[in-house]
């Protein structure tokens, strides 16, 4: 394993960009105005969503029978795929999704059987689903697979929770290259955490665009962000540091059981966060938990959410901000980057989904 660490580390590049930063001097908010894409009579339980050409995938909570729907670029349903269960081609628990601009084919990750599933001929009438990528056997004090899947180029990423790095790389045939990004060290939270308590404190927000040549990692209780580019054909990182976890108390179970928890003055960060062609966009936080609980749209939903959306260029820089007129608790761009697809709630009309033109 070191020797294949030593070569990976050779052809994939990390760089770090110091501070998340507050965008260019005099940089202002730009109020944007929904519009509505896909009525609350035509979603089921909308989980997670990616940007399908002129359309949009949407992942369905494991309560839900079919655990994946395709919309039309006119949001009218037009396929539902991956039903719940335990069978070969069948989901129990999606955590991501993406879609491959090339092939017209969605990946959809399964955290409970930690496979990746590609489903072929969305927007076709019809679909092929098959397991992509299962989690490999592997050394179990260096890999951790969560089973949370990207691909990304010919490559496949997954993250990993484990000291050896956030991110595993795979080849095509699912063969280990190696880790890379390095959790934050713990004494930035509290010296008395252990490795695996600390990582454990990192909760991603994972999207790759539909080239495959640009994505991003945030994060609920970082201000970390980590941007993964292509580079000679090969997946190159980029650090955005930011905050830490604050506010941590540990708790011990036995002899050598320590565990980080939350309290209500641990801030939220990344709530979503979404690839486009050459922009991440980050649905930022920012407030306290005890705060955030406090808000009209999380006591009416129970579900984390926020108006503000930040968007890196390709380098880290944030160069513009963006003020949404409805709060929203997931997002996804568009891969041309012209519009905005927002998850959202009311008392009035459910669950629907909101677009804004960028």
């Amino acid at each position: 394993m070191k020797r294949i660490l030593i070569y990976v580390a050779t052809i994939f590049l990390v760089s770090t960009v110091t501070s998340c930063g507050s965008g260019k001097p005099g940089q202002e908010t730009e109020e944007l105005v929904s519009e509505i894409f896909i009525n609350g009579d035509a979603l089921a339980a909308p989980s997670f969503m990616a940007a399908a050409g002129e359309g949009l995938l949407v992942t369905n909570s494991y309560k839900c029978d079919t655990l994946l729907n395709y919309y039309d670029g006119n949001g009218k349903p037009a396929g539902t795929f991956l039903p719940k269960g335990e069978g070969d081609k069948e989901a129990l628990w999606l955590s991501t999704v993406q879609y491959d601009s090339k092939t017209g084919d969605a990946y959809c990750s399964d955290i409970d059987k930690k496979v990746l599933f590609r489903i072929s001929g969305i927007g076709k009438g019809e679909s092929m689903v098959e397991r992509e990528m299962s989690r490999p056997v592997s050394d179990g004090d260096t890999i951790e697979n969560t089973g949370e899947f990207m691909k990304f180029k010919n490559f496949y990423l997954a993250y990993n929770a484990s000291p050896a790095g956030m991110l595993s790389v795979y080849t095509p045939d699912g063969v280990l290259l190696g880790t890379r990004v390095p959790y934050p060290d713990k004494s930035l939270v509290d010296d008395g955490l252990t490795e695996w308590a600390n990582i454990h404190l990192y909760q991603p927000s994972l999207s790759v665009n539909d080239r495959g040549d640009f994505g991003v990692v945030s994060f609920f209780s970082s201000g970390r962000i980590v941007l993964i580019s292509d580079k000679d054909g090969r997946p190159d990182f980029k650090i955005i540091e930011g905050e830490a976890p604050n506010n941590i108390f540990l708790v011990e179970s036995g002899a050598d059981f320590v565990q980080g928890a939350f309290t209500k003055d641990s801030k939220t960060h990344s709530i979503s966060s979404s690839a486009g062609m050459d922009h991440a966009y980050v649905l930022y936080s920012g407030l306290t938990d005890e705060v955030l609980k406090e808000t009209d749209y999380c006591k009416e939903t129970k579900l984390s959410a926020s108006r503000d959306v930040k968007v890196y260029d390709r380098e880290g820089e944030e160069v513009r901000k963006l003020r949404l007129d409805r709060w929203v608790h997931q997002i996804a761009v568009s891969s041309d980057e012209k519009w905005l697809y927002a998850l959202t709630h009311t008392p009035e009309e459910g669950f629907i989904i909101v677009r804004y033109a960028l």
